[in-house]
């Protein structure tokens, strides 16, 4: 250990320590260097080194009930900081979003694909629009797969088209009808989820919610 400075060689000996804290614990004198390439001492995974750079420096000292750590200002600031991010998280909730429809359509004889214009609404009476394509209502559509939700038989996502390009103006309208259709019945569904679990967030990202609602 002659090339590591003083603090690397604690970090090491606590490891050691909390490798064999009984027979440690058992022991009158303790010859580290010796105990260390003594059969007694179990320190032989090969990652030790990145478990030592992860040891955080404490008072530590020894007692029949084992290895006691005393508070320092480390774990009061780190306490601090996660009180914070948590209220940060608190303030953040997210709005349940009570219904999103598809208004209008658009397109650019200079683009091979149409949009259609979402219009948003929040529980808290937010609204904002945004224009989306269909490939990101189908990104959505999966992700809704992925955590279990998908529409009734009725109102079933609309399926791709090999006749028409996607700017087509009558394909785009009978999509546009499908869509909104399907779009109210998984929001239902995704709201009935976030009751039991409020980390879901897919069709709040769809819509842009971080930037367009209001704080």
């Amino acid at each position: 250990l002659f090339q590591f400075d003083f603090s690397v060689f604690i970090k090491f000996a606590f490891l050691i320590f909390e490798n064999n804290k009984a027979e440690i614990l058992s022991m009158d004198d303790i010859d580290l260097p010796q105990f260390c390439i003594s059969s007694k001492c179990t320190v032989t995974d090969k990652n030790w080194m990145l478990k030592i750079t992860k040891l955080k420096m404490k008072s530590v000292y020894l007692s029949k009930e084992g290895f006691i750590h005393e508070n320092d200002d480390d774990d009061d600031d780190e306490k601090k900081e996660e009180k914070e991010k948590q209220t940060g998280e608190e303030k953040r909730k997210l709005v349940e979003l009570s219904s999103i429809r598809i208004s209008s359509m658009r397109t650019d004889p200079n683009k091979s694909y149409g949009e259609y214009c979402i219009e948003i609404a929040c529980e808290d009476s937010t609204n904002w629009s945004e224009w989306k394509r269909f490939s990101e209502f189908e990104r959505l559509c999966n992700k809704l797969k992925l955590i279990g939700i998908e529409p009734e038989s009725h109102a079933m996502f609309p399926s791709k088209s090999w006749l028409y390009k996607s700017n087509n103006e009558s394909l785009m309208k009978s999509r546009k009808n499908i869509l909104n259709e399907y779009i109210k019945n998984v929001l239902k569904q995704y709201n009935k989820n976030r009751d039991n679990d409020d980390t879901l967030q897919a069709f709040h990202d769809f819509v842009n919610y971080f930037i367009n609602h209001r704080m």
